[in-house]
């Protein structure tokens, strides 16, 4: 990442895009539908996502981390692009979108534009699991990569146990996320 944000008077603003002045030098950066909704006229900070194809920059804007991660996250998946990951982050919102995955929803997905069914399942099948650290102890987590697992086994691990122990309770965590393993 070479920018972690632009900071600005919003020059111009459509649904899908925004023109910051930031420095005397406006910044032209594609948003998502909810990064639209939560901005006002005025100042602004976006956090960034800058992309480089075809010798051609790219700014993708967004009002949180959360976004910024879960379009971030969204581009590892083989065949996911800017213009696609926005489409779905501009559709199905972040705290919906983990219950897709963790559901395994891939009819919500293939309602996207664009996505259809095999790509969904690809969408879920490489994402399952990855928010789960949200949700699961950080020491926890930490204990089992040492152990030998990698931090999604040990996230999958975490996440089958969590709803049954107490996050606190770091010994039985890493005793049941073993024996699940």
């Amino acid at each position: 990442m070479f920018i972690s944000h632009i900071e600005g008077e919003i020059i111009e603003s459509e649904p899908t895009r925004v023109v910051i002045d930031s420095g005397g030098i406006g910044y032209e950066i594609k948003i998502p539908i909810s990064t639209f909704e939560q901005i006002e006229a005025g100042r602004v900070r976006l956090f960034i996502t800058m992309m480089i194809k075809n010798e051609v920059i790219e700014l993708f804007g967004f009002y949180t981390k959360d976004e910024r991660r879960y379009f971030e996250s969204l581009l590892k998946v083989r065949g996911i692009g800017g213009e696609t990951a926005l489409r779905i982050l501009s559709s199905i919102r972040f705290d919906e979108f983990k219950g897709v995955l963790e559901r395994g929803d891939v009819e919500s997905l293939a309602s996207v534009k664009g996505i259809g069914r095999k790509r969904g399942e690809t969408i879920i099948f490489e994402m399952k699991g990855l928010f789960v650290e949200d949700v699961v102890s950080d020491e926890a987590l930490s204990a089992l990569v040492s152990l030998g697992f990698t931090r999604n086994e040990a996230m999958k691990a975490l996440s089958r146990v969590s709803k049954s122990i107490p996050q606190d309770d770091i010994e039985a965590l890493i005793k049941e996320a073993l024996k699940n393993a």
